[in-house]
This record gives C-alpha cells, sequence and structure tokens, in this order.
C-alpha cells in the first residue's frame, strides 16, 4: 500500500478511458446510495490529480457498494477497471497504447 499523500506517476493517455470514467462519476453523483456519491466526488479529485491508484480504489467502491449489482453503473465500473488495471499494475500485459 502507498503511503498517505503520495500520488504514484501512472501515464494513463486513454482519452475515452477518461471520459468514461468522468460520465460515471456523473451519473453516481445522482444516486440515492451515500457511499456511491462520495466515492463520485472522490473519483473526480483523483482524476483530476491524476491520482490512477485512488481512481481504481473509488472505482472499486463503486463496483462492490451497490446492492442491485444489475445496475449499469456497476457494470461500467467493473469494465473500467478492467480497462485501467494495465495502466495501474505493470506485471500485467502493457496497456494498449504502448503495444
Amino acid at each position: 500500500m502507498k503511503p498517505a499523500g503520495v500520488i504514484r506517476r501512472v501515464e494513463v493517455n486513454d482519452r475515452r478511458l477518461r471520459a468514461d470514467i468522468r460520465r460515471l462519476a456523473g451519473q453516481c453523483k445522482t444516486s440515492r446510495f451515500r457511499t456511491m456519491r462520495r466515492s463520485s466526488e472522490t473519483l473526480l479529485e483523483a482524476l483530476g490529480a491524476e491520482d490512477w491508484d485512488t481512481v481504481f480504489v473509488q472505482l472499486g467502491h463503486i463496483a462492490r457498494g451497490q446492492r442491485n449489482r444489475q445496475d449499469d453503473r456497476v457494470r461500467l465500473a467493473q469494465d473500467l477497471m478492467t480497462r485501467l488495471r494495465p495502466y495501474i499494475d505493470p506485471t500485467l500485459s502493457p496497456p494498449p497504447s504502448s503495444r
């Protein structure tokens, strides 16, 4: 786990991924679930600071925090985590932009 306040620099050049994360955060702002609303705020802050570890964690909160697993936001968060994972964990296959 990274020390608090330390932002690990990860280069994410995928504009579509960034736009999809921003869209998910917008959808979660109107949720009736408090944890999802909080996660969306933190998600937008971390996205602006390019703190990708926090973005990944907040996507996980959204993906697991919803009672209805069939919710589109849950599926989108899970998909975004899958797309972001290669950028976060270099031991996995390289991100699409560097292939």
